[in-house]
């Protein structure tokens, strides 16, 4: 291989990163040194890209699947697969997950693939049935591990890791200090590299409202309706409590949606869409968004309801302030039930002059769903053309575009969808029909 240093540095040159950071060339230089790493850092510091960069210099085309990543969850296999492919190497990537077809994985897994990321399950079904060869897979990354553990995925990691036979190359990454590594894992003697304390320097500011339980929906409105706007997260402790927020929040006419685990995998997708590209500003969560998800620059966490333990509260806050940015977090309190790590000098909020009668502001943009993705060869390109050339936009009028497998979302600004879409009513998009439609 060529020089290693320019081999990576046009790597996530062609990603559009200027330069790594501490942890990331920390971990990339331990990979060259040790077989076996440890890596912990906090939320948002860049953890996929360090370990993305470690295998990419250690694979050879050709060789058929050398590497497999672990992941608890769909969203953060995506945002791995994403990544990767942001590096635009000559290596190969394919995600595997549940909720949605095994036959369509499959047929990928067919192509020259070099590296596959996915949940602890669903790849365990592909190695069982055979669905692509696994016998030259030298390196392995165990992807917020604590957290995979914490999902019941222990007896699918070691199976899967007690078939692979030829490993050169072990992982293990998470955003949790472990007290002990678990034998299963077959890592026994790892370079340790440890950038939690890290933490300590995130930019984030706590602020805390005191509520009777009465009244704190109401107090949450007041909260939404004083602060300046963007992305905002509001974590509940159950997914009930979910639910019953988000009903008061539509009876208050306040854009949103919802993220939990009782929400099928596509609502959860366009969930996560929406707060990306605009169309939302604000989702209301379980502790299930509080890792592994790829949301940029989240301005307010929210905590409605606080949870029992402090690692559930630091990797919530770890959702704002990330790498550069700035943000708060804003703590729901009850007298006589505060949590003991919660410190008792947090600056509290006053929110006796927020009059509720107050429209929420509505986002600047809108979400469109298009029927066709990237498996109807649909590309930008063509979504550009389909929404200026016969939905009768301009081309400023649109905003981020998402191209998924089988349907596409595209961000529109406010008050233009229904001309948008009685133009489009009947229209074809690369000659088929297509459905079109406002996501709610």
């Amino acid at each position: 291989m060529k020089d290693r240093n320019e081999f990576l540095k046009k790597l996530y040159s062609q990603a559009g990163i200027v330069d790594l950071n501490e942890m990331q060339k920390s971990t990339i230089k331990a990979s060259t040194e040790s077989d076996e790493i440890m890596l912990f850092s906090p939320t948002g510091s860049g953890k996929t890209l360090a370990f993305l960069l470690s295998l990419a210099q250690k694979l050879t085309k050709g060789k058929g699947v050398q590497s497999i990543i672990l992941s608890p969850s769909r969203e953060l296999a995506l945002q791995i697969e994403a990544v990767f492919k942001s590096l635009k190497s000559e290596f190969h990537v394919v995600s595997c997950f549940g909720g949605h077809a095994f036959s369509v994985e499959k047929n990928n897994l067919k192509a020259d693939v070099d590296l596959i990321v996915g949940t602890p399950g669903r790849l365990r079904d592909h190695m069982e049935k055979g669905t692509f060869d696994y016998s030259d897979v030298e390196m392995l990354v165990l992807d917020e591990f604590d957290k995979s553990l914490e999902l019941g995925f222990q007896k699918d990691m070691q199976w899967i890791i007690s078939s692979l036979y030829h490993l050169e190359f072990k992982m293990l990454v998470s955003a949790t200090k472990m007290e002990e590594i678990p034998q299963f894992t077959g890592i026994s003697k790892p370079k340790v590299i440890d950038f939690l304390e890290d933490e300590s320097k995130i930019k984030i500011s706590q602020k805390a409202i005191y509520s009777k339980p009465e009244e704190k929906s109401e107090d949450l409105l007041k909260l939404l309706l004083s602060v300046e706007q963007g992305r905002t997260l509001v974590f509940c402790n159950h997914k009930q409590a979910v639910d019953r927020l988000s009903d008061f929040l539509k009876d208050h006419l306040v854009p949103h949606d919802v993220y939990h685990g009782d929400r099928d995998q596509e609502s959860r997708e366009k969930a996560l869409i929406k707060l990306r590209n605009g169309s939302i500003n604000l989702l209301v969560v379980t502790d299930l968004a509080a890792r592994g998800l790829d949301i940029p620059e989240i301005k307010h966490v929210m905590h409605y309801q606080l949870p029992v333990k402090e690692d559930a509260y630091i990797h919530r806050n770890g959702r704002t302030a990330r790498m550069t940015a700035e943000g708060t977090s804003y703590l729901m309190l009850t007298e006589g039930d505060i949590p003991k790590y919660v410190k008792r000098d947090v600056e509290r909020v006053d929110l006796d002059e927020v009059d509720l009668k107050t429209q929420y502001p509505l986002p600047e943009w809108v979400s469109i769903f298009v029927g066709r993705g990237k498996k109807d060869k649909v590309n930008k390109i063509d979504l550009v053309g389909f929404f200026c050339q016969q939905g009768g936009v301009e081309k400023a009028s649109l905003g981020k575009i998402d191209v998924l497998d089988f349907i596409s979302v595209v961000a529109l600004k406010r008050g233009e969808e229904k001309t948008l879409l009685k133009n489009l009513k009947g229209k074809k998009i690369k000659k088929k029909p297509v459905r079109v439609g406002m996501i709610r």
